[in-house]
């Protein structure tokens, strides 16, 4: 799921001219930061080229890129679809949420805590 989810987001910032998910141009020109549940909206309807999101599911002349999924993936683990907005990965995973996005780097990770039977953090898968 976390390579669907990367390789949807390279996807996201090829149709929109480098802009990342989390973020969107405002009527006035001025890159504006989304909420969680807007990230979650921009992978799942159509967006612009401004990364304005609409809240369908079908392209139109206007919101003419996406959908990117047809409904985010679900996080193996704690089978949970929505993310959470984070500044540091380690110190707000919490497993309150299927993903942990870090708008400012364009990463997703799960939202786990623990390790692996490697010793491996899951979230630094």
């Amino acid at each position: 799921m976390l390579r669907s989810l990367r390789s949807q987001t390279e996807l996201f910032k090829l149709d929109h001219n480098g802009l990342t998910p989390g973020y969107y141009y405002n009527p006035m020109g001025a890159l504006t930061n989304t909420s969680a549940a807007k990230v979650v909206e921009q992978f799942i309807c159509t967006t612009d080229v401004k990364g304005v999101s609409s809240t369908n599911t079908t392209r139109t002349a206007v919101f003419s890129c996406g959908p990117y999924f047809m409904k985010m993936p679900v996080n193996p683990f704690n089978d949970k679809r929505d993310d959470k907005l984070v500044a540091d990965f380690t110190a707000e995973a919490d497993k309150s949420t299927g993903w942990l996005f870090k708008r400012e780097t364009c990463e997703f990770r799960l939202n786990w805590t623990g390790t692996d039977s490697q010793g491996v953090n899951y979230i630094d898968y």
